[in-house]
């Protein structure tokens, strides 16, 4: 038997799951597709930005209530180079706090939402198999051999997917892939006396960032990434590179004496495109990892692809109304993608384009006009749009 659909979203992560719960908002019914069951663990390195707070103060401002002693507030970044000279980075008392919490936390309390909604079909634990393209939409299959169509899908899942093939956007270039890891580790030793997100510099066993952030309870999520051309060419396993780094570090070893390893170190592989992403086609819409919501500069992501999931909500609303789903309709999604965050994106393939920046970036942090640039970076929101504005010009060739 085949159920049919106006809306499916396939995918239930922060992206999925926020546009699904701004359909609902609108009053628009659609089924939500993933092949976990909730809670499910994500790799992250778990801290949100301010577009988590605003896109949740829009979709309903008593669900940041709700969020109280599930999250931590965090004002401070601190960057260390190999040399250990150190940036401290302070956000002023006006500006929006990042929230720091585990993403396995975080997505169920999303889905928890989801569950509240009589017009969201929320099918978890339910994997695709096939999805294919029909006159009026699309059709898609589970494993278990059920059918479903659907005349507006909204792609929400990662980019390696291999059904992301079926929607025939451009691939990903080889050199676009990034392969990080994560640790819990419990009794860090710091002095730090407010939540801090730390940022290490580090040169051997190979140059990379190594990321400490703390998610309540002791327990901070210890995170490096690497690109996958380069950790294929130093020969590095890069699930043992984070015990090794913590190991030959001074200060981490020292920090690290009486710390503890919860559970596994787990890895996943991430696209950060430095081409210029597309965000809809004839009959879809993406969202999330597949639509180029990480931040390569900051590391943010989930406020990024939670905007997605509003902006496609309301194209998708749009799209219903007027009974069209062609790409030329949909590509006022990209605009509004474009117009919001272009300029963050622009900065994004900059950074991803030249790799080879974190040596340069440890050599230079001691330099005063490099750290009010992180600073600025790190704690500004519309500093992107700001750096990026006399380059304004080449968004318009997109």
């Amino acid at each position: 038997m085949t159920k049919n659909t106006d809306i499916c979203i396939v995918g239930a992560g922060p992206a999925g799951s926020t546009t699904a719960l701004f359909l609902s908002k609108h009053g628009v019914s659609c089924t939500l597709i993933d092949r976990a069951v909730f809670p499910r663990d994500k790799i992250c390195g778990e801290s949100l930005d301010g577009y988590v707070i605003h896109t949740l103060k829009r979709l309903d401002p008593d669900l940041l209530k709700k969020l109280d002693g599930l999250v931590l507030e965090n004002r401070r970044y601190t960057l260390v180079n190999s040399n250990s000279e150190r940036v401290e980075v302070d956000f002023p008392s006006t500006a929006t706090p990042r929230l720091l919490v585990r993403r396995i936390d975080f997505d169920n309390f999303l889905i928890q939402e989801v569950k509240k909604s009589e017009s969201i079909n929320f099918l978890e634990g339910t994997a695709l198999k096939e999805l294919n393209r029909i006159p009026n939409g699309w059709e898609l299959q589970t494993e278990k051999g059920e059918r479903l169509t659907c005349k507006l899908l909204i792609w929400a899942v990662g980019a390696n997917s291999p059904l992301t093939t079926k929607l025939r956007i451009p691939k990903h270039r080889p050199k676009d892939e990034f392969l990080f890891v994560r640790g819990y580790y419990r009794n860090i030793a710091t002095t730090e006396t407010t939540p801090t997100v730390e940022i290490f510099f580090v040169k051997k066993p190979v140059p990379i960032c190594c990321c400490l952030c703390p998610v309540g309870n002791g327990l901070t999520n210890v995170e490096i990434g690497i690109n996958k051309l380069k950790a294929q060419k130093s020969q590095h396993n890069i699930r043992a590179l984070l015990p090794e780094i913590i190991e030959q570090h001074p200060e981490l070893k020292q920090r690290f004496k009486c710390a503890t390893i919860e559970g596994s170190i787990k890895g996943t592989s991430i696209m950060l495109p430095s081409a210029w992403p597309q965000f809809s086609g004839d009959g879809f819409l993406l969202v999330g990892d597949t639509a180029s919501s990480i931040n390569p500069v900051t590391g943010y992501g989930v406020g990024h692809a939670m905007t997605q999931g509003r902006f496609a909500a309301e194209i998708a609303v749009q799209s219903l109304l007027n009974e069209n789903t062609t790409a030329d309709f949909l590509r006022q999604y990209d605009r509004e993608i474009k117009k919001t965050m272009g300029r963050e994106i622009m900065l994004g393939r900059v950074f991803t384009t030249v790799t080879g920046l974190i040596p340069v970036l440890d050599k230079l942090i001691a330099l005063k006009w490099i750290q009010k640039f992180m600073r600025h970076l790190l704690a500004d929101s519309n500093f992107a749009e700001k750096l990026m504005r006399p380059f304004a010009w080449a968004l318009k060739r997109y």
